[in-house]
């Protein structure tokens, strides 16, 4: 944490990307990826879209490289992470991984707001077999807040009134979408 208030020289950027990349403690790891974002570390963009494409990696790793995401607030990153949240989606059946990194990016790309967040996470409002991805994107959309559309908060609204167990969760985004 505090070499992250000086990574911007080489030498304590190298030694948190040692860190997290070879540190046997995951939360040295994670502490590390942290600092490197904060501190706006060359570099830190690609790193976080290699970490939470590399399915080596813990899971936890690799979805809070997608929570970081929002802390770097790169336009290009958040592209990426819209992509990658369809992806995820539909891998989510087979891989308990990407049903995990889908519920981080749906709260990413809802805070981050790149094009295409808002159609993406509506669509997921779809996927029924997976409540918790649902009450993930509900709650992406929530964060949308002004830019979250019309056809969001119809959906939403629908949801809320629904005995669905995301229903609490879209409560919560409708209160949120458009404002």
């Amino acid at each position: 944490t505090a070499l992250g208030t000086r990574c911007q020289r080489p030498g304590p950027a190298r030694a948190l990307g040692d860190a997290l990349d070879h540190d046997p403690d995951l939360a040295v790891r994670g502490d590390a990826l942290s600092a490197l974002v904060r501190c706006r570390a060359p570099g830190t963009a690609e790193r976080l879209a290699r970490i939470w494409d590399d399915a080596r990696l813990p899971t936890e790793l690799r979805s809070r490289a997608v929570l970081e995401s929002v802390a770097l607030g790169d336009p290009r990153v958040a592209a990426q992470l819209v992509e990658r949240f369809t992806h995820w989606r539909g891998d989510a059946v087979a891989s308990a991984a990407s049903l995990e990194l889908a519920q981080s990016a749906a709260a990413a790309i809802g805070r981050l707001a790149p094009p295409g967040a808002a159609n993406a996470l509506i669509d997921a409002l779809d996927d029924t077999a997976f409540p918790e991805l649902v009450q993930a994107a509900a709650l992406g959309l929530g964060a949308l807040g002004p830019q979250c559309p019309a056809v969001a908060r119809t959906r939403l609204s629908e949801l809320a009134r629904s005995g669905e167990a995301s229903a609490p969760a879209a409560k919560r985004a409708l209160a949120q979408c458009g404002h």
